[in-house]
């Protein structure tokens, strides 16, 4: 700052020697540049504090938000993870294959309500099956009714359910 108002009088000087400038000119000339009051050092400062404060508080945001990303990622780890586990279901079922038989007293055919009996007794796999529900294994057996016996076979049906299990 002080070098500035040495050069600003050696030039003033200059052009003095050169007659540009009277001694009344000259005069009113250095005395404005004695008189002239340095800058001052914080408007040089100021905006180099600026940019510095801003990189610091965009990296102080940036910091927070990686703060705020491990915390939830913490808190996401420590929930429970659920889990889907299958439990097995199973079931005996009777279908009716063909043909039951009955009792014939000669004069009191019963035919009818076997046939009745063996149908309600009867079970519909295909509708199980539609169900979810698969053969697992099938052995023939008769069904005893009132009156008669009806042909068929046992069936085992399973199936696995989805069970979710939060742990």
């Amino acid at each position: 700052m002080f070098f500035d108002k040495v050069s600003k009088l050696e030039r003033l000087h200059k052009l003095k020697e050169l007659g540009v400038l009277d001694d009344q000119e000259f005069e009113e000339r250095k005395q404005r540049i004695v008189a002239a009051k340095p800058l001052n050092k914080w408007l040089l400062i100021t905006p180099l504090l600026l940019i510095i404060a801003a990189a610091g508080g965009y990296g102080g945001l940036m910091y927070k938000a990686k703060l705020d990303i491990d915390k939830r990622k913490q808190q996401e780890a420590a929930l429970p993870i659920p889990m889907v586990t299958y439990k097995k279901e199973t079931k005996l079922v009777w279908e009716s294959t063909s043909g039951y038989t009955y009792t014939n007293y000669g004069y009191y055919n019963n035919s009818a309500e076997v046939s009745q009996a063996c149908t309600i007794a009867n079970t519909d796999v295909a509708s199980e099956e539609a169900n979810g529900w698969k053969i697992a294994s099938s052995n023939p057996a008769d069904k005893n009714v009132t009156g008669g016996t009806c042909k068929g076979r046992d069936i085992m049906l399973e199936r696995e359910m989805p069970s979710i299990t939060i742990g």
